[in-house]
């Protein structure tokens, strides 16, 4: 399992007429564009943990006070791939007897 940590670089955008910014929506995104995590946050960034090999999409919004979307989401791909933890495991024993 892995952790994915997002970080999100903004802009300053003009805010719809009789809108209110809200949270920022960060979601992870299986190959099928299933939801597999989300987070709401004031800050720009999220953290998702015991994510399982795989690709994903990450996708961000802003949300308005209500909690709709402001504009279209920004995605970005990104492949999960943990190396595995590895150790020295016997694998076979050479023996010699030989006379005292």
């Amino acid at each position: 399992m892995a952790k994915v940590t997002v970080s999100v670089v903004t802009v300053q955008a003009s805010l719809p007429s009789g809108s209110v910014v809200g949270a920022f929506r960060l979601s992870l995104l299986d190959a099928n564009g299933a939801v597999v995590q989300t987070q709401d946050s004031a800050t720009p960034q999220a953290v998702f943990s015991g994510v399982a090999d795989g690709d994903y999409v990450v996708s961000v919004a802003r949300l308005d006070g209500n909690g709709s979307n402001i504009a279209e989401p920004v995605t970005a791909s990104v492949h999960v791939a943990v190396q595995p933890v590895v150790y020295d495991a016997p694998a076979s024993l050479s023996v010699t007897v030989e006379a005292e």
